[in-house]
């Protein structure tokens, strides 16, 4: 049976090179396998070499690996500034909505600052008043202590009698006090 299927091909002959199976495809890049599906699929000349290895015309245009970094042709440039269009008209729209939680935010800060403020103050009140209560308490503890004392004196004085009140009263009054 003759190997030769160069009349099936639809390339040129004139323009390729014999390869092994795998330098086509250390060429290709791609795993032995491929390389001789490849040759069968395109029905590319098979011959066996000197060396009983089997060699395949390879047409130029398959003899490179493919460049699989090439652009698909499909520019998304103009997709890309729509969409940078898109944003900048949304951040337009929403401008005025950032400036004014902005606004509320300074204003809320302010409120807060000046209600820990009224606080502060409130607090300092409140401890002079707890001062000066304490202050107020010792007072009338020291009254409260005076005041007993004075009871204390005139619940004796009341106690020896009324004769010797007057008695005491006379002497006083010899004695350059009066009372």
């Amino acid at each position: 049976m003759d190997d030769d299927k160069s009349q099936d091909t639809g390339y040129d002959l004139s323009d390729g090179e014999w390869l092994s199976y795998a330098e086509l495809a250390e060429r290709r890049g791609i795993d032995r396998q491929s390389a001789f599906k490849l040759a069968a699929r395109h029905r590319w000349r098979r011959q066996k070499g000197n060396t009983g290895h089997v060699r395949v015309f390879v047409p130029s245009a398959f003899a490179e690996p493919e460049d699989k970094g090439q652009d698909a042709g499909y520019d998304v440039s103009h997709h890309l500034a729509a969409f940078e269009a898109a944003i900048v008209t949304i951040r337009e729209a929403h401008a005025g909505e950032v400036a004014a939680l902005r606004e509320q935010l300074s204003t809320a800060r302010t409120e807060a600052d000046t209600s820990q403020d009224r606080a502060i103050q409130a607090d300092t009140r409140a401890q002079r008043a707890e001062t000066a209560a304490r202050d107020a308490t010792e007072a009338a503890r020291v009254a409260t202590a005076a005041l007993e004392a004075v009871r204390q004196a005139e619940a004796a004085r009341k106690a020896r009698g009324l004769l010797a009140r007057v008695r005491a009263a006379l002497r006083g009054s010899r004695d350059g006090g009066g009372g």
